[in-house]
């Protein structure tokens, strides 16, 4: 194990960002684009959500096949750590978008209330 790194928890917007990858695939057959997720989050530069991403993939919640476009799946790792935090913090879904998200309010909703 020389070199690796001890992984840590996701955070709050990881899982957030995570809790997006897995519902567009459920619901579109297709992950989100970086640009999809950065327009969604409100930031301001989809390399923001590719950090994100990069993030998850390292923690093994998230995989991709290299040289394919939004070739993304939630790992077995990742649906676990859905399934804890849904249980413990429960999933929220917006009434105004039926989006899920976790944390104080939904990111795509709130920007557009700005």
């Amino acid at each position: 194990m020389h070199g690796m790194g001890v992984v840590t928890a996701p955070t709050a917007i990881q899982l957030s960002v995570l809790v997006a990858v897995e519902a567009s695939v459920r619901t579109r057959g297709a992950p989100p684009t970086t640009r999809e997720l950065a327009a969604f989050f409100g930031w301001r530069s989809s390399r923001a959500a590719g950090d994100h991403l990069d993030y998850l993939r390292r923690k093994g919640l998230l995989e991709s096949e290299p040289m394919r476009a939004r070739a993304l799946r939630v790992t077995e790792a990742g649906l676990r750590a859905l399934g804890e935090w849904r249980e413990f913090v429960g999933e929220w879904r917006c009434d105004r978008c039926g989006a899920a998200y976790f944390g104080d309010g939904c990111p795509g909703c709130r920007k557009a209330e700005r």
